[in-house]
């Protein structure tokens, strides 16, 4: 039997989810999680054998959790992308991140079930569109994300920043203080060379940090 955890901030999307999931006898739901704070430190303290993350979560980016598993843990769950993001820039960096699966929400319920059969198996399984980008990556292999020139903790308080929380909310959500945060935020201003927070937001924006309106 196969722990998933799901990291989904739509209700009506994680229901249809256990549903899929319920009705195979190899997976079992162990957590379903709306915030992506949450979810993350759920699947670092819970364990899981597969995790299904979409990418715009509000308090941390499934990207970034995905990052985590793949580059924090020894023996890293398999990872399903479930988005509405089909941006070829967010799709590359899913895969250069270690996406086992990538798949969007509007392919059909049976591009869902075949994804979960491959994940029992390991197996990975990718659309159309993340198989494109998987060849623009084969063709340009030392292409990088901006995203790269940031630390974790920096992509992190770049995300919050551009959900509009003010510095002592990021401070609380992360526990860090208030001079720490503002630390950050110079160093993410310099870095990008980006100097106010709308120019933050919609570099945020671009590059799937928070939802850019076309998809979740």
């Amino acid at each position: 039997m196969k722990r998933v955890i799901i990291v989904e901030d739509q209700v009506i999307l994680t229901d249809l989810l256990s549903r899929v999931i319920e009705v195979r006898p190899f997976l079992e739901i162990s957590g379903i999680y709306h915030d992506g704070l949450e979810g993350d430190r759920a699947i670092q303290n819970k364990g899981a054998d597969i995790v299904i993350l979409d990418i715009n979560l509000p308090g941390k980016n499934g990207l970034e959790i995905l990052r985590r598993l793949k580059q924090g843990m020894n023996d890293p769950p398999y990872a399903i992308i479930f988005t509405g993001q089909g941006r070829s820039e967010i799709i590359r960096q899913a895969i250069r991140i270690g996406a086992d699966s990538f798949i969007e929400k509007n392919s059909g319920l049976d591009v869902l079930e075949k994804a979960l059969d491959m994940a029992e198996s390991g197996q990975p399984y990718y659309s159309n569109k993340a198989l494109l980008a998987i060849r623009e990556i084969l063709a340009n292999p030392d292409v990088n994300s901006p995203l790269d020139i940031l630390t974790d903790r920096e992509r992190g308080v770049l995300q919050l920043i551009a959900e509009s929380h003010s510095t002592k909310e990021i401070g609380d959500r992360l526990n860090l203080s208030t001079g720490t945060i503002n630390t950050h935020r110079w160093n993410i201003m310099k870095k990008l060379d980006i100097h106010d927070v709308a120019g933050l937001t919609r570099f945020a924006m671009k590059y799937g940090l928070v939802s850019d309106g076309e998809g979740s």
